[in-house]
C-alpha cells in the first residue's frame, strides 16, 4: 500500500520536529483509601487515562423538570414519552409518572479529568464528581472508568514504589497540580497526529489500542525474527500496511514491519485521540491511516478549558426565528465542557461544545461542526439528533424558554 505523500509529509514533520518524549502533561492526584491511608502520586486512571486533557465516562440522569419542559414546549416529543410510560393490559392503558421509573432516563457524560477537582466514590457503581467550578455530578459506571470494572489507579511516587488500587479500596482522589520542585516521571503522556482515511488530521493525547498511553508503554508484534517490543519513546511514526501489519519508523531511523498482534492489525481496538482543540477521537481500525509521535506544545488550546461556563449563543431556525441566550442542547447539554457525539467515517467523535463555533444542519441525520480552530466536520449518525431529537432550548435573558425542535433547526452559533 503506497502512502508516498504521507511519508513525504511526516518526514518534513520529522525534520522541523525531532521525534523525543513528549512534554505533555502528567495527571496528578491524591488519594484517599477506605483504609485511611492517602497516598499522593502521578496517576494512571484505568490504565488508559493518564494527563489531564483525557476524558472520564459515565452516565448522569436527566433531571425530570427537563423531561417536564420538554413535554411542555413539544406536543411529539410528549407523546412519545407517554407511550413509554405506559403499556395497554385487558383493553386499558395504564400510565405513570416519570418519578416512578425504577430507572430513571439518563445520558452519556465524557468529560475531561482537567475540569475535575474531587471524585468520591458512593457505591459499586457510582461516583461523586466535583468539578473545579464548584459543579457537582453524580455519575454511573457506563465503561470500566467507574464502578467495580474500574481496572485500577495506579499512582507513581517518586523514590518509592507505585501503589495500584482497585474501587473498593478508593474512598475520595483529589485531582491536583504536580508541585513544581517535584521531578516527572520518566514515561511522559504519548502525543501525537493521526492521520484517518476519512482526510481528518487529529493531533492530541494518543491512547493506541485503546490502553497504551505512556512513552514507557510497548509496542507487541512479530517481525521475521519472531516476537517484538518496542517502546513508544523510541518510536517516530507508525503507518498501517494493509489490514494485518503496520510500517514502524524509529527514532533512529530504522524501519522495522510489524503483524502477529492485536495492536498492530484488525484487532485494534481504536487509536484514542484527545485533541484539545476538538475534544475526544476514536480513530477505528479500518479508518486509520498512520500516527507521528512528537512533542506537545508547551501552551496551546488545553490552557483554555472552562469547566464552568454555560453554553451561550445564537439559533436560527428554517422559519425565519432568531433567539439569543443560554442554550440547551437536547435536554440535558448545557455547560460548554459538554460534547455532541456522532460519527465521521469509521471515527467516533466528542467534539466539546467550547470548542464549537456553529453547528448547521445538514439533513435530518447530519450536521457541519465548525471548530474555532477552522476546521469543518461533517457528523452523521449523531447520539445528540435525529428524528426524536429534543430540539434546542434557548432561554434568552429575562424571558421564558423556547424551543426549536429538530426538524426547524437550522443553525448555532457559539459565543466565545
Amino acid at each position: 500500500m503506497e502512502l508516498t505523500w504521507i511519508r513525504a509529509l511526516f518526514a518534513l514533520a520529522l525534520f522541523l520536529h525531532p521525534a523525543q518524549e513528549p512534554d505533555g502533561d502528567r495527571l496528578y492526584g491524591r488519594v484517599h483509601t477506605a483504609e485511611g491511608d492517602v497516598v499522593e502520586g502521578f496517576l494512571r486512571w484505568d490504565r488508559n487515562e493518564a494527563g489531564p486533557n483525557d476524558f472520564l465516562d459515565g452516565r448522569r440522569q436527566i433531571s425530570p423538570d427537563r423531561i417536564r419542559e420538554a413535554e411542555r414546549l413539544d406536543p411529539d416529543f410528549a407523546r412519545v414519552q407517554r407511550e413509554a410510560r405506559s403499556l395497554v393490559a385487558f383493553g386499558m392503558r395504564i400510565t405513570w409518572d416519570e418519578d416512578d421509573l425504577a430507572d430513571p432516563p439518563s445520558s452519556r457524560v465524557s468529560m475531561r479529568l482537567a475540569h475535575v477537582a474531587t471524585l468520591s466514590v458512593v457505591d459499586g457503581r457510582t461516583a461523586r464528581v466535583t468539578l473545579r467550578s464548584g459543579e457537582e455530578l453524580i455519575l454511573e459506571s457506563s465503561s470500566t472508568d467507574l464502578g467495580t470494572g474500574l481496572r485500577e489507579v495506579v499512582v507513581e511516587r517518586s523514590g518509592l514504589p507505585d501503589r495500584a488500587f482497585r474501587w473498593r479500596e478508593l474512598q475520595r482522589v483529589d485531582f491536583l497540580s504536580p508541585p513544581d520542585s517535584l521531578r516527572r516521571p520518566e514515561s511522559r503522556r504519548l502525543h501525537g497526529t493521526v492521520v484517518t482515511w476519512g482526510d481528518l488530521e487529529l493531533t492530541g493525547d494518543i491512547a493506541w489500542d485503546v490502553d497504551d498511553v505512556l512513552t514507557g508503554d510497548v509496542l507487541e508484534g512479530r517481525d521475521g525474527g519472531g516476537a517484538v517490543e518496542i517502546p513508544f519513546r523510541e518510536i517516530a511514526s507508525i503507518e498501517q500496511d494493509g489490514p494485518r501489519r503496520v510500517r514502524v519508523v524509529l527514532v533512529s531511523g530504522e524501519e522495522r514491519t510489524l503483524r502477529g498482534s492485536n495492536e498492530v492489525n484488525r484487532g485494534n481496538r481504536g487509536i484514542e485521540v484527545s485533541d484539545p482543540a476538538l475534544g475526544k477521537a476514536v480513530v477505528r481500525w479500518v479508518d486509520f491511516r498512520a500516527l507521528r509521535l512528537h512533542p506537545a506544545p508547551a501552551a496551546g488550546p488545553r490552557d483554555e478549558f472552562s469547566p464552568g461556563a454555560p453554553i451561550r449563543g445564537t439559533v436560527r431556525a428554517r422559519d425565519g426565528r432568531v433567539l439569543e441566550g443560554a442554550v440547551r442542547w437536547g435536554v440535558d447539554e448545557e455547560q460548554l465542557w459538554e460534547s455532541l457525539d456522532g460519527w465521521h467515517g469509521d471515527t467516533q467523535l466528542s467534539v466539546e461544545f467550547g470548542r464549537i463555533a456553529s453547528i448547521r444542519r445538514f439533513d435530518e441525520e447530519r450536521v457541519a461542526v465548525m471548530l474555532r480552530d477552522g476546521r469543518e466536520i461533517v457528523l452523521e449518525d449523531l447520539h445528540d439528533a435525529g428524528r426524536l431529537h429534543d430540539g434546542i432550548f434557548v432561554t434568552p435573558e429575562g424571558r421564558p424558554t423556547r424551543l426549536v425542535r429538530w426538524q426547524d433547526f437550522e443553525r448555532l452559533e457559539i459565543s466565545r
